[in-house]
Formats: structure tokens, sequence, C-alpha cells
């Protein structure tokens, strides 16, 4: 009777070591395919552990798979940057009506801000 229970508890360490490494790879290719539709844009990053925690079973996997694939790119990955770079303080910037006025004037685009700037 003792070895029974010691092979019933050996067969059971075993199961649960198996159970634990196939969570830990479930875990992995979770992580693996969030920041895969993170990187796609399909899924903006604070919602990531959200969906590592969906992941955690194959049913929520398969239904990851699902939105993912339903899913259009809602960001396109790219910095969104703005092309120019903004004025720096104090310095007034002209839309294209005061460099139209500046030009009827006479004056250059500089020239013109600088009498913004100071307010005449």
């Amino acid at each position: 009777r003792a070895e029974l229970n010691a092979a019933l508890e050996k067969a059971v360490n075993m199961e649960k070591h198996l159970a634990e490494l196939n969570a830990a790879g479930l875990k992995k290719d979770a992580e693996a395919a969030v920041d895969g539709a993170v990187k796609a844009g399909k899924i903006p990053p604070a919602l990531k552990d959200t969906y590592v925690a969906l992941c955690s079973t194959k049913e929520g996997m398969a239904t990851f798979a699902d939105i993912v694939a339903k899913t259009p790119a809602i960001v396109d990955g790219k910095a969104q940057a703005p092309e120019t770079p903004p004025p720096a303080a104090g310095v007034v910037s002209l839309c294209s009506e005061d460099e139209a006025v500046a030009k009827a004037m006479g004056y250059s685009v500089t020239e013109y801000r600088k009498m913004k700037e100071a307010g005449k």
C-alpha cells in the first residue's frame, strides 16, 4: 500500500509539473501574440496586460486570435511627431494671413514676426 501511495504522489507531482510547464509555455505564447498585436497597431499598449490575462487559457488564446483577426489597425505604429518643431517659447508663429499682410505691407516674414512679438 505504501508503494501505491508513493506512485500516486509521484504521478500527482508529475501532473502538477506538466501543468506548470504548459502554463509557462502558454504565457510565453500569449505575451508574444499580444506584443505582435501591439506592434501591428491592433490593440493599444495600455491594454497589454488585459489581453495577456485573456490568453491564459487555450480558449482565451483562440478568442484573442479572433479579436485580432477582426480588428483593423487603430494605430499605425509610427511615432506621431509633428512635421515641424513647435516654435520656441515667446516666439510668435504667423499664419498664412499674417504672412500675406506682411508681404502686402512690404515687410519680410521675419520683420513682421518681430513686430508682433514686440506688440506693435
